[in-house]
């Protein structure tokens, strides 16, 4: 099991940039917790590697739960 935040893709002028990671945006998370932050500039593949797992989990949940499933698609 992982501890995944999903990741925020942020266009700019000159390509997009990709924030992902564990860490919540808090003063504790920074001095506290051993968390993990990844912060990609200019890496357009990222941002669509990143976008299609979205998609990909978007997708996957918004199906009807199968029978006898435990609500899991």
């Amino acid at each position: 099991m992982t501890h995944w935040k999903g990741d925020i893709v942020v266009p700019v002028a000159d390509g997009v940039h990709v924030f992902n990671g564990s860490a919540n945006f808090s003063s504790k998370s920074s001095s506290v917790h051993a968390e993990n932050r990844f912060f990609f500039q200019h890496r357009p593949e990222v941002a669509d590697a990143f976008r299609a797992e979205w998609v990909r989990q978007w997708d996957a949940l918004s199906q009807p739960a199968k029978p006898g499933s435990g609500g899991a698609p």
